[in-house]
């Protein structure tokens, strides 16, 4: 513990700057902060997902990083893919053989073959043994856990890459992620027209008919390009499909191959035909969120993040107001299954690659230690008090004019620009992004929490050979699935003529190998 506070206190002098812009850092050695590990500077490159914050160009330029560099004795080099580039980037990333040290990825975009195929092709590194030997805070915390020890190890016993762990520093312990999106609409239009907050896809439609009678709507529902949201697929588990593989009565299944899927296209038909969609929907962002067709009011609801509502219904402005509702069911009383879920854990991991060498293992690995120590996680993540934040009346915390004065940019942007990045967290606090917002963007992230998440396959790990089997046939059905949902949703095929072929299709091209794939995967898992 003694070795933690004089930690602290040299990050705190180091974290006493301005909000973008670092102070002069006090010449410290580094190893009176930690060991000896870091006696060497160190240029480490990190990739990451996400695109950076609008309050900075580049995570450079970050205050937080610019003083972890010394608090750490590393150099940085951020790189990051463009905004819808993703796997593409990652994809050419892996085939080059030009990756950087740390990886920060998700499931949706990983290596080819999967973690384990990753190790054997001398990409990623086994961590199992290192962990335990230059990460107590991490070993500490996934044995302390039967979830996050699950969620830690593969299938056969191996630590790859670090959980990214959803965690409530405030508090000190492993949580629940804050759910930070969902379904969006014009509140006041309801109010105007006298409607209830939709539950039931039949009340959807009746919203949308009058968004587009009455409010000039072209597309009154603003419909993901692709026709369905892979990232965020909860509008279709309701009619009890998703556009991956799922659950279903305890067994793995491929949504899309499901008459919950033939449900969900022909309602996707049927508004399509009456308008409540747009006609050329398939040109619209693929995940579905595009604040300025609200804006311009050729929409009334998309899926969107809390922070979106103000900034668009400041820009339409007049008596403008948007609301969370919960995910369509069929009936009232049923609640979704499918919420909207970025921090799955075991999705999001941080990769040491082989870039990283021998001799500068032990310092790589102790500095990311520290990102799962609550105590110096707390001080990057909210800064320093008095400065970056206080405690208010309620014991709450509450973040300065310093972060929430700027004017030029909201909250967030200045969390992301001065404190550590979202995007570079070990242990991710989400609640850091509800403070300080206000009242109404709190109820919004409340209500999309309550969708429910039991149509989602917990994180499991393929085989390599299972991996090559899933990624060889799904090569095939995914881009067949897109092609024939969308044409059945436009009817240029005939759903009712074409469904039994199209489920036909899947099968010969593989799909019954493809799920058996996850279903063993998915059993390994539950005996881990």
């Amino acid at each position: 513990m003694k070795r933690r506070r004089v930690f602290l206190l040299i990050l705190t002098l180091l974290l006493g700057g301005t909000a973008c812009h670092p102070s002069s850092a006090p010449d410290i050695g580094v190893a009176q902060t930690k060991d000896e590990s870091m006696a060497d500077r160190l240029k480490l490159s990190v990739f990451y997902e996400e695109d950076t914050s609008m309050a900075i160009a580049e995570y450079d330029e970050n205050a937080t990083i610019q003083k972890m560099e010394e608090a750490f004795n590393i150099d940085f080099e951020f790189y990051h893919p463009s905004w819808g580039s993703e796997s593409q980037t990652v994809g050419d990333m892996f085939s080059s053989g030009d990756f950087c040290d740390i990886l920060y990825l998700s499931g949706n975009y990983n290596y080819k073959g999967g973690d384990e195929a990753a190790i054997e092709d001398g990409v990623y590194r086994d961590l199992t043994a290192l962990a335990e030997a230059y990460m107590p805070n991490y070993y500490a915390l996934i044995s302390s856990d039967e979830t996050l020890r699950r969620a830690a190890y593969n299938d056969d016993g191996k630590i790859v890459g670090l959980l990214v762990i959803p965690y409530d520093l405030t508090e000190e312990k492993a949580d629940s992620p804050v759910t930070m999106g969902g379904l969006m609409v014009r509140k006041d239009w309801l109010e105007e027209a006298g409607l209830d907050v939709p539950v039931t896809y039949k009340d959807w439609e009746e919203m949308l008919t009058v968004f587009k009678d009455s409010y000039g709507c072209t597309q009154p529902f603003y419909m993901p390009g692709m026709g369905y949201n892979k990232q965020f697929p909860g509008f279709s588990a309701g009619l009890g499909a998703i556009p991956s593989m799922q659950m279903k009565d305890g067994k793995v299944v491929y949504g899309t191959a499901t008459e919950g899927w033939k449900a969900y296209i022909t309602l996707m038909a049927d508004w399509y035909a009456r308008g409540l969609i747009g006609a050329e929907y398939v040109v619209n962002d693929i995940y579905g969120i595009d604040a300025q067709a609200c804006i311009r009011e050729e929409s009334g609801a998309m899926l969107s993040i809390y922070y979106y509502a103000g900034e668009m219904e400041a820009q339409i402005g007049g008596d403008a107001e948007f609301c969370a509702v919960l995910y369509p069911v069929t009936e009232e009383g049923q609640i979704s299954p499918g919420k909207d879920r970025l921090d799955i854990l075991g999705k999001r991991k941080i990769y040491v690659t082989t870039g990283v060498t021998d001799e500068e293992l032990p310092h790589v690995l102790s500095f990311l230690d520290q990102l799962y120590d609550p105590e110096t996680a707390f001080d990057l993540n909210y800064g320093v008090e008095g400065e970056d934040y206080i405690y208010n009346d309620a014991g709450k915390i509450a973040f300065t004019e310093k972060i929430t004065g700027s004017g030029e940019y909201t909250p967030r942007q200045m969390m992301e620009g001065s404190l550590l990045p979202t995007a570079l967290m070990g242990l991710k606090d989400s609640r850091r992004d509800l403070t300080g917002i206000s009242e109404e963007e709190i109820q919004m992230c409340e209500t999309w929490a309550k969708d429910g998440e039991d149509i989602y396959i917990p994180s499991v790990t393929l085989t390599a050979a299972e991996q090559e089997i899933y990624d060889r046939v799904m090569l095939d059905i995914e881009p067949y699935m897109k092609e024939m949902t969308n044409r059945m949703i436009v009817g240029a095929s005939d759903i009712d003529k074409e469904w039994d072929r199209y489920i036909e299709t899947m099968a010969q091209m593989g799909l019954e190998d493809a799920v058996k794939c996850y279903q063993d995967a998915y059993n390994r898992y539950m005996h881990r």
